[in-house]
Order: structure tokens, then C-alpha cells, then sequence
């Protein structure tokens, strides 16, 4: 495993890439996929609190549950 981890980590040198993880169940399943080129950010969406994340330098984005009056959709999907 840790020869995968180290060659997927590998790929994108010298790269811009955006790395989308979702629902991660822990800091420690996270780490090891996070990009390491400069301004290779990562998004991780998690069910669980990741403190650890945060305490290594996360910006946490706090997500508000939608009203039940508000649409959740300006316009119906036909007008897309």
C-alpha cells in the first residue's frame, strides 16, 4: 500500500490538481491521498468531525442544513 500511496503521489509533480475526497471516514484515510505539488488543493467531505484535519491547516467550510420552506433549486432541472 504505502508503494501505491507514494506513486500516486508521485504523478501530479509539478502539476496543478484538485483532489476530491468524499465521505472520509478519518484524518488518517486523508493524509495520504492529500496532493503535495503547491497549489494542489484538496476538498474533503467527511460525516464525522476531522479536528486532526484542521489542527494540520484545513479551512473547515460549515455547511447550513436548507430551510424546508426555501426550493432547493432556483429553476426546475428541465431548464438546464
Amino acid at each position: 500500500m504505502d508503494a501505491l500511496a507514494g506513486l500516486y503521489r508521485s504523478l501530479p509533480t509539478g502539476r496543478r490538481v484538485l483532489v476530491l475526497l468524499d465521505d472520509s471516514a478519518d484524518t488518517e484515510q486523508v493524509h495520504p491521498c492529500c496532493p503535495v505539488s503547491p497549489g494542489s488543493p484538496a476538498l474533503v467531505t467527511s460525516r464525522n468531525r476531522l479536528p486532526n484535519l484542521i489542527a494540520s491547516g484545513a479551512d473547515p467550510l460549515p455547511l447550513e442544513l436548507p430551510h424546508p420552506g426555501r426550493p432547493r433549486f432556483a429553476r426546475p432541472a428541465s431548464r438546464l
